[in-house]
């Protein structure tokens, strides 16, 4: 087994279970020579490779590594689905930009601090209970604001469950491990797999960033849970 991270053959098998509904075996493997994390998938006819994340010394092979960014998240914490989502605007950075998402649209953005600004106004309009923001700490930190943002205003929600990490995983390893899904690690092999400028690339990319916010809005609701 090769590591996807650095091309190393010096890997160590680490654990590996089975996924009886989806019908896939799982073996998941440490790289020796970068630290880097990957689970190995086989089954119904397919054979592929998940990055689940590298070590902290590595950071910038890690982002050179995936085009989806890895953030800190609670793992094996097994809580149900909400049926109604929480009214929040989210602040997604992940393939090169920031996304704003909200329960209607996704708008993509260049820099944090235009992102957030757009977070904050749609959230006044919407009367959103939170806004909040799920990407690299530094570069929240880092945004030049307007005198009325605070960034304390702002829930960093990758932040605030470092305590409960396990380790850094993508939105779509949070997905699977906390919620039992597979659809977005799914969909992410799928566009990976394929020319961007194919027929039908952006609703395949447009339904990401929303399975994106979804994922961040459960998140939400188990920090508010965890939080009390």
């Amino acid at each position: 087994m090769k590591c996807p991270f650095c091309g190393s053959l010096d890997v160590e098998r680490v654990k590996e279970w089975v996924m009886p509904k989806k019908g896939y075996h799982v073996t998941h493997y440490i790289c020796r020579n970068c630290g880097g994390r990957f689970s190995h998938y086989v089954g119904r006819g397919r054979e592929f490779v998940l990055r689940v994340g590298a070590s902290a010394g590595k950071r910038r092979r890690r982002r050179a590594a995936s085009r989806f960014g890895h953030l800190y998240v609670p793992a094996k914490i097994k809580i149900p689905i909400p049926k109604t989502p929480p009214n929040i605007v989210a602040v997604d950075q992940f393939g090169g930009a920031f996304y704003v998402h909200d329960a209607e649209k996704s708008t993509e953005h260049a820099t944090a601090a235009e992102a957030l600004q757009e977070a904050v106004r749609r959230a006044a309009d919407k009367f959103a209970e939170a806004v909040v923001y799920f990407g690299e700490d530094e570069k929240l930190q880092e945004a030049r604001l307007p005198p009325w943002i605070s960034r304390n205003a702002v829930i960093n929600l990758a932040k605030e469950l470092e305590k409960y990490a396990e380790g850094p995983l993508s939105l779509a390893s949070i997905r699977r491990e906390v919620f039992g899904r597979t659809d977005l690690l799914e969909l992410e092999l799928a566009i990976n797999q394929k020319p961007l400028s194919r027929p039908g690339a952006g609703g395949e990319h447009r339904k990401l960033l929303r399975m994106r916010f979804e994922t961040i809005a459960w998140l939400y609701n188990l920090y508010r849970r965890l939080a009390s």
